[in-house]
């Protein structure tokens, strides 16, 4: 029973890939609404999340703010330009 636990234990530390507070975890383009739904985590008391979202020349192209859910998790929705929807941006979050 002990070696199993082991490899259970081994197994989740090697496939598991940890979440630091005040970090970006997913970035997602909705189509319908035209915005780039960013998910930010922080495990502090935070009122407000602002985040801005950058083209590749570092240009701020769009912004939003939302409140943190339970648990930190703060689901942002950035209304951006369609030109962009395929395009990997940048994303600033505090």
């Amino acid at each position: 029973m002990k070696g199993y636990l082991k490899a259970l234990v081994g197994f989740l530390i090697l496939f598991s890939t940890p979440v630091f507070s005040g970090e970006v975890t997913d970035k997602e383009y909705n189509p319908i609404y035209g915005a780039l739904i960013v998910t930010y985590y922080h495990d502090g008391a935070y009122s407000e999340v602002n985040c801005t979202a950058f083209n590749k020349q570092g240009k701020p192209i769009g912004g939003g703010h939302a409140r943190p859910e339970g648990g930190g998790v703060a689901r942002v929705h950035i209304k951006i330009p369609a030109k962009y929807a395929d395009t990997e941006l940048k994303v600033s979050c505090k």
